[in-house]
């Protein structure tokens, strides 16, 4: 019998993590982490570029596909969310995984 450690919810928020730190690592910019715990401002880490930090919130779904259109993908996101990113100085970029573990 298989027994887990984390339930569905973490398992794919990890995913999304080491989603988004791989794609950093290809193209040899660093990414750090927010603490958990510390994601007052949804802020889930941040992009490290020589000039200016990029912070971001990460996303992960279990939906198989995602359906871009136009370029472009959309998904809902709480209310909560935006206001957090309202009253940050700077604007919050987002990233999506899909994860499609069992």
């Amino acid at each position: 019998m298989l027994h887990n450690t984390l339930d569905l919810s973490a398992a794919v928020g990890r995913y999304a993590v080491a989603y988004v730190r791989e794609v950093c690592a290809q193209a040899h910019v660093g990414f750090k982490e927010t603490s958990a715990g510390e994601d007052l401002l949804a802020v889930d880490g941040s992009i490290e570029y020589p000039a200016l930090d990029l912070r971001v919130q990460i996303k992960g779904s279990t939906t198989p596909s995602l359906a871009p259109q136009a370029g472009t993908l959309n998904f809902a996101i709480k209310d909560s969310w935006r206001e957090n990113g309202n009253v940050m100085r700077y604007p919050l970029t987002s990233f999506m995984s899909s994860w499609r573990g069992t």
